[in-house]
């Protein structure tokens, strides 16, 4: 009994000896990072705000927030408050898209503090525009997973300029996501490469990056506004018909009703995909809308014509 004890006091001694000789960055190995300064980030709207709650995910000493949670595509409800751009001007950092698509947020911050921290995460991607080469203003860069890649290497490092007690963690967690989003990207580009029909017709300029990158055959473009939405189904199906159209993808929540529109236009592939610009804000919700959208994206390759 007596030198079990001993063998045990002489454990404890022992592992108190071997602590106190350790250095400050053993002893707090359990420790990834310092908490750091305690700092508020705001994003312009959703696709930006899950890339960056994906790369602080683990950093307790950043506030994250998102402006605008309604669809940036609609002018109708891009409007900030003085009230609110007065909330985002105190902030240390804003984070936006880029591209124009927030710069209505931008003037409005910057008027009340034209010293704010800026990231434009689209920094150092090449604009793209199919249906207008020469435009620099196409702003879905997040459509494609490989471009929102770009998007969070860019969040990734400014964070980490600013929140350097946390730059370890910052690094890892962002390396974690990119996996995520590489895993999407490799699914989608299987989807197009076992198709054997890769024509297809898009909506304006949203698809532009997804289909450039993963190699969809644009045929055709077109905007379908309500004033003219059946004329412009009906010159469709001709363009269907004369380019042996695989798939059509629309913008989900532009269809007037998903059964009226099936009975008027029998017979076209339409496929909604979603744009993610509104929704949860579960650090999650882009990495399951992409996944939505690829699941159609599948269906629409793998269907004859």
């Amino acid at each position: 009994m007596w030198k079990k004890l001993a063998v045990i006091c002489a454990a404890l001694l022992g592992a108190l000896c071997i602590a106190s000789c350790m250095g400050p960055d053993q002893q707090t190995k359990v420790e990834e990072s310092a908490p750091g300064p305690p700092l508020k980030i705001y994003c312009s709207f959703l696709p930006v705000y899950c890339f960056t709650a994906n790369v602080i995910t683990s950093r307790k000493n950043i506030s994250l927030e998102v402006v605008i949670r309604d669809d940036m595509s609609n002018p109708s409800l891009c409007r900030v408050s003085e009230e609110r751009a007065k909330e985002v001007a105190a902030a240390d950092m804003l984070i936006i898209n880029g591209l124009g698509i927030d710069a209505f947020l931008v003037d409005a911050v910057s008027k009340v503090n034209p010293n704010i921290k800026i990231l434009d995460c689209s920094s150092g991607i090449e604009a793209f525009n199919l249906k207008n080469p020469s435009s620099s203003l196409n702003p879905y860069v997040w459509m494609s997973p490989r471009k929102a890649i770009l998007q969070v290497r860019n969040i990734q490092k400014a964070i980490g300029e600013i929140d350097r007690e946390g730059a370890k963690e910052i690094n890892k967690q962002a390396d974690k996501y990119v996996k995520i989003l590489e895993g999407l990207g490799d699914s989608l580009d299987k989807a197009v490469k076992d198709a054997s029909n890769r024509r297809v017709v898009l909506e304006g300029d949203i698809f532009d990056y997804l289909a450039r990158d993963y190699g969809l055959e644009v045929v055709g473009n077109i905007t379908l506004n309500k004033a003219e939405r059946s004329n412009a189904l009906e010159s469709l199906k001709d363009l269907v018909t004369a380019q042996k159209v695989q798939a059509v993808f629309l913008e989900a929540g532009t269809a007037v009703s998903p059964q009226k529109e099936k009975a008027l236009h029998e017979g076209l592939p339409l496929f909604y995909l979603a744009t993610m610009q509104s929704g949860s804000t579960y650090p999650d919700a882009y990495d399951a809308m992409m996944k939505k959208n690829i699941t159609f994206v599948k269906a629409a390759l793998q269907g004859s014509r």
